[in-house]
């Protein structure tokens, strides 16, 4: 067979070669291109892109390392404001001060505790509290105690109906929260 090639390779014309070399070297040129250099382009683009990706992603986690920080020295700060199990807190008891302060204590229509549940460091005690026809501004005066109280307490859930023969009065349900430190 080779010796069959190198007949035929002598028997060409002088231009031929020519042609047939530059035909090889282009044939070859492309077949290097096709089969090494295109698919090394590809593979670096993707890892361009990749990396363009993590980084992104690093800016990311840097961001939210930071918010976490953040919400962790608030959760600090706040577990110092917490009430210990020591200190005795009755969530009920506090309950119905504000509503006594607030003028609200005959409205009071239900308190009902809900079991107590235990997180990593604290303790959180819910009671549901119902209001039947609160005047506003005595509504008010409740909410802003419990606002302010030195306790963190919280109120996740709350509804507000009006009256329907009384427009100025409300039916109030809520839920607050209040959290003590374990020891």
């Amino acid at each position: 067979m080779i010796t069959y090639l190198t007949q035929r390779w002598t028997a060409l014309d002088s231009r031929e070669r020519i042609l047939g070399l530059w035909g090889g070297a282009l044939i070859s040129i492309m077949l290097i291109y096709a089969f090494l250099v295109d698919p090394q382009m590809e593979l670096a683009q993707r890892y361009e892109r990749q990396a363009a990706k993590k980084r992104r992603d690093l800016q990311e986690i840097a961001l939210l390392g930071v918010q976490y920080d953040g919400l962790l020295a608030q959760l600090n700060s706040l577990a110092e404001h917490l009430p210990s199990t020591a200190q005795r807190f009755s969530l009920l008891a506090f309950i119905e001060e504000a509503a006594t302060g607030a003028q609200l204590r005959d409205r009071v229509t239900g308190m009902q505790p809900q079991a107590p549940t235990t997180r990593e460091i604290y303790r959180e005690f819910t009671v549901d509290v119902n209001l039947d026809g609160a005047p506003l501004p005595q509504l008010l005066e409740f909410l802003l105690r419990v606002e302010q109280s030195p306790y963190g307490l919280r109120i996740p859930r709350w509804q507000i109906r009006p009256k329907y023969d009384q427009p100025n009065k409300f039916d109030v349900s809520l839920r607050i929260v209040a959290y003590e430190k374990m020891q």
